[in-house]
């Protein structure tokens, strides 16, 4: 079992009251649980496998995705789709809030991709706990720092392994 941390405060470009991010790692030899904490109020959980339509048999090859870009006969690309990828079910909180289910497949992309080759892992399912107040906002403006948001949670997650 090793273990992650970072804390770190929210730019205020991005929320107003500029609250405190915390981030914890924990990885089990078949798990990594994950939890992203703003002012130390956690409220959702997902469980994150990298088993969704691109990854089942036969799947490919009806719908016409593929794993990478390609020319079919017609001259038309297909791309594969990185959000059906994974599998995403919801543990704890609004189980179709669809902004956390796309955060969290580019939080399981982030350490497929990056933290898990790098720390030598084999790939397993991620269970994120977070804070869906940081995706939560009354404004209708502030929804634009939404993509600002991710890209900074993302580049803390990265930080917090030094990589």
């Amino acid at each position: 079992m090793t273990s992650f941390q970072l804390q770190k405060d929210f730019p205020s470009t991005l929320i107003e009251s500029s609250p405190e991010l915390s981030l914890n790692a924990i990885h089990f030899s078949n798990q990594i649980l994950i939890q992203i904490r703003l002012d130390s109020e956690l409220d959702s959980a997902y469980e994150v496998t990298e088993q969704g339509l691109a990854e089942m048999e036969g799947v490919n090859s009806e719908l016409g995705y593929t794993n990478n870009v390609e020319e079919s006969n017609d001259d038309t690309q297909l791309a594969n789709d990185d959000l059906s990828t994974y599998h995403i079910v919801g543990k704890l909180g609004d189980p179709d809030n669809s902004k956390l289910k796309v955060v969290c497949s580019q939080i399981a992309k982030l350490y497929n991709t990056v933290i898990i080759p790098n720390l030598g892992m084999e790939k397993c399912p991620i269970l994120i706990s977070i804070s869906s107040k940081l995706w939560r906002t009354q404004n209708e403006a502030t929804h634009a720092n939404d993509f600002g948001k991710l890209v900074f949670l993302l580049g803390s997650i990265k930080e917090m392994y030094t990589i």
